[in-house]
């Protein structure tokens, strides 16, 4: 059983300790939906990614991303996402409105392969919120 101890100490009015608080919390339920929710998140048929929002590496992807860019999970994994932007202005206000705190919905974006310049450029609709991930200030994005 996975589990989190928190201790109080209970003080008298000069400070001195009189006795202590315990409580122990079970977390493993809370893995266990972390777990679940990564599955279904590398399962969907909806391209999802999470890249850090201060050198735009990918931190989280699934095949469905893969597809989109048409990168191997190998490709993919630490891959810089501005690199697929067409207009490098659209990612620049992407990014600068999610570290601003803003959410961007439904944005169609251009995304290409730079090192295939005869593959055809894709369209997505994608949106983007700032997330937490893994302690770093991250970008999820739904395209």
């Amino acid at each position: 059983m996975a589990v989190l101890a928190s201790t109080t100490v209970s003080r008298d009015a000069r400070g001195n300790p009189t006795g202590t608080r315990s409580a122990l919390l079970d977390y493993s339920r809370l893995r266990l939906e972390q777990a679940t929710l990564r599955r279904v998140l590398e399962a969907s048929p909806m391209a999802v990614r999470v890249a850090r929002l201060q050198d735009n590496r990918i931190l989280f992807f699934n095949r469905a991303y893969c597809e989109l860019v048409r990168r191997s999970e190998d490709d993919a994994r630490d891959m810089d996402i501005s690199t697929v932007y067409v207009d490098p202005n659209a990612f620049a206000e992407i990014r600068d409105r999610l570290r601003h705190g803003e959410m961007v919905l439904n944005r169609l974006v251009e995304l290409y392969l730079p090192d295939r310049p005869e593959a055809p450029s894709v369209w997505a609709l994608a949106s983007y919120m700032t997330i937490e991930y893994d302690g770093q200030p991250s970008a999820l994005a739904w395209l």
